[in-house]
């Protein structure tokens, strides 16, 4: 299931920890909550077996009142007003003030001018991604909710732009001014943070964390991020949100990810694959002429791309990087095992081209799809074996292939190596990359390791004429 991409993970769970709300004088007591959660799940009765109207009565209310939002809500049923179907289970208020003039006003716009979200609530059981949860014949629980945020954050004259979607099991905070509304949400899943019985346990993260404090941090951020204090201004974060400073805080931590994998891309990367790939080709010409070279280049940007795919897919679930089935043939394994061993100083095989080959498979799995780990068949092309038949043809030893992948998978941050999370970058910043990489050329250049010199030439994207279309 995924988390959503509104808020960037390396700042949940590096950067969110550090600031002055995580346990300052305002910051919630999750131990307590949580105990109070349990209690409230523990006495809901047979929780799959509840329809919408028990899960709210007996999960999603109690659950609301114990954030602190007991007299911040409206149930919207109770509101006179035509196109029902239009209108969102409740609306939330910032404050009393706030709920008090949204009682006194008569009309339903003018009520939700002083709220700041709608919320719609589900049956526990519900998958919001499956059809026919909506109101409408077809519609997902997800268009339900979006078509409720833009019409409210309209009535309202924008003073609405946030949304709360619950099955009391998965809560998911949406966003109207989100660049993408699909995956511009945050998402906790309360059965996994909470350990409830029968909840799909995820594989490890990749935070140094174990199961208990992961959980419990998880349980926090969830508890900071839905509580009506999110809404509001906030001494401590510059009068500020917390939903606010998160989006800030998030763009930060993102643009040094991008910045750190686009340094590391043009630098090592790029041309430390352009060169093992001549190195270890079966049909390398004794001669370096140009339209080697210009295969050579498309064989690099070829392999580097499939990487970043499968490496971004998994860190967003695109691909199934939580399905046991699956973690067989992920690429995670592989780069797990190439910084184990480089962490241990090992030296990989100059022989062997086990991890290059693992890759291989993959790629041809995401290329055909696979029903029995869950891929479907992404055939957009760069998978596609006839792309580039350098690359088919030609297999990098471990030795050579390892180091040029830790380089695409960590990154150095205050003396150690970190996982670069690909979940926080864009598709727009992994264009940008691309339109860089195409200024990018090989030449043949005696004294140059392998015989390759990469040096940029502007010229070289132009001919071409790729560009790169910003997601405006």
């Amino acid at each position: 299931m995924s988390l959503g991409a509104l808020f960037t993970t390396d700042f949940l769970t590096e950067g969110l920890p550090l600031s002055p709300i995580w346990d300052g004088p305002g910051a919630p007591d999750a131990t307590a909550l949580a105990t109070t959660f349990r209690a409230i799940l523990a006495g809901a009765g047979s929780l799959a077996d509840l329809n919408e109207a028990q899960t709210e009565e007996r999960v999603v209310r109690p659950m609301l009142r114990a954030l602190g939002w007991d007299g911040l809500f409206e149930v919207q049923s109770n509101i006179e007003t035509r196109g029902r179907a239009n209108v969102a289970d409740y609306a939330y208020f910032p404050d009393a003030q706030g709920r008090a003039r949204a009682d006194a006003a008569r009309a339903a716009d003018a009520k939700l001018a002083h709220a700041i979200a709608i919320g719609d609530a589900k049956a526990w059981k519900v998958d919001f991604e499956d059809a026919n949860t909506g109101s409408r014949p077809g519609e997902t629980a997800v268009a339900q909710t979006l078509r409720y945020l833009e019409r409210a954050k309209i009535q309202s004259n924008r003073a609405v732009r946030w949304a709360i979607l619950s099955n009391g099991r998965v809560w998911r905070l949406y966003f109207a001014d989100a660049k993408s509304l699909l995956d511009g949400y945050f998402e906790a899943d309360l059965a996994e943070i909470l350990a409830l019985p029968g909840a799909q346990p995820r594989l490890a993260p990749h935070t140094g964390e174990d199961d208990s404090a992961r959980r419990a941090r998880q349980f926090k951020t969830f508890a900071l991020a839905f509580r009506p204090q999110a809404f509001r201004p906030d001494p401590d974060l510059d009068n500020r949100s917390f939903h606010e400073f998160a989006l800030a805080e998030g763009a930060r931590w993102e643009a040094k990810v991008r910045t750190d994998l686009s340094r590391v891309v043009f630098a090592e990367v790029f041309p430390g694959l352009i060169r093992g790939l001549a190195a270890a080709d079966p049909q390398e010409p004794t001669a370096l002429t140009p339209a080697y070279l210009n295969a050579l280049r498309e064989a690099a940007l070829t392999v580097l791309y499939r990487l970043l795919f499968a490496l971004y897919a998994e860190d967003r679930d695109l691909l199934p990087s939580h399905d046991r089935d699956y973690d067989a043939y992920s690429l995670s394994k592989v780069r797990d095992a190439i910084a184990a061993r480089r962490d241990a100083a090992g030296e990989p095989s100059d022989r062997r081209t086990e991890w290059w080959d693992h890759c291989a498979g993959l790629f041809r799995t995401i290329d055909e799809g696979d029903d029995s780990i869950g891929v479907p068949p992404y055939n957009g092309g760069l998978f596609a074996r006839d792309r580039s038949p350098l690359a088919q043809r030609t297999r990098l030893s471990d030795r050579v292939f390892s180091p040029l992948l830790d380089k695409l998978s960590r990154t150095e941050k205050d003396g150690r190596l970190v996982r670069i999370n690909f979940r926080d970058l864009s598709v727009r910043e992994l264009g940008a990359i691309y339109e860089g990489l195409l200024e990018f050329e090989p030449v043949a250049q005696a004294g140059a390791p392998g015989g390759i010199e990469v040096r940029p030439n502007p010229f070289s994207r132009k001919s071409s004429g790729s560009y790169y279309t910003p997601d405006e």
